[in-house]
This record gives structure tokens, sequence and C-alpha cells, in this order.
């Protein structure tokens, strides 16, 4: 790429203010509600806390209701969100099939 052609380029903007008036847990759950309801992805990686435990773990949601359940900044995670994701897909044919929403 040349320099008039760099010139030419227009770049959006780096980000955007997640308005947090109810606290910053609430602001990322229904941003990723809004996700869901407008088909922006099938499903979302979330953790969630595990009854009567102080643990954390990794839920694939489909249903937006099920994100009120959900914790998207808990303290520690001890298996990253992405060996977990990769735990959950698979190349090829699958033994369970989902159902298609």
């Amino acid at each position: 790429m040349n320099s008039s052609q760099k010139d030419k380029l227009v770049f959006p903007d780096k980000g955007k203010i997640l308005p947090a008036k109810e606290g910053v847990d609430k602001a990322v759950i229904d941003f990723l509600k809004q996700s869901l309801e407008k088909k922006c992805f099938d499903a979302i990686l979330v953790p969630v806390k595990v009854l009567d435990t102080e643990s954390y773990a990794w839920v694939l949601l489909r249903d937006e209701s099920l994100l009120d359940q959900a914790d998207p900044l808990p303290p520690v995670m001890t298996v990253q969100g992405g060996r977990a994701l990769s735990s959950l897909t698979k190349h090829g044919e699958s033994i369970i099939k989902l159902p298609q929403s």
C-alpha cells in the first residue's frame, strides 16, 4: 500500500462507550443480550458462578434469559476462555446434534 492509498483510508471509531449506570456487569450482560437478540452471535461463552461454591464455569449460551445467571467479569478463572471454547468446537461430525433455532 502506498502513501496515497493510506491517505484515502477511513478508519471507524476505535471504540464506543458502554453506559454503565447500573454497574459494569449489568451493562455487559445487557450488551450481550442485545447482541443475541439481533442475531450478532449464535451463542455466547460466558462465566457463570457455580452454586454453593466460590467457583466459576464457562457456559455456552444461546438463550438470552440465561445471561441473568452469568458473571461476565469474575474475579478469577482457572481455565482460559479460549481453551474452553476450543474444547467445545471440534471439526468433523459431532456425536451430539444441537437443535437449530
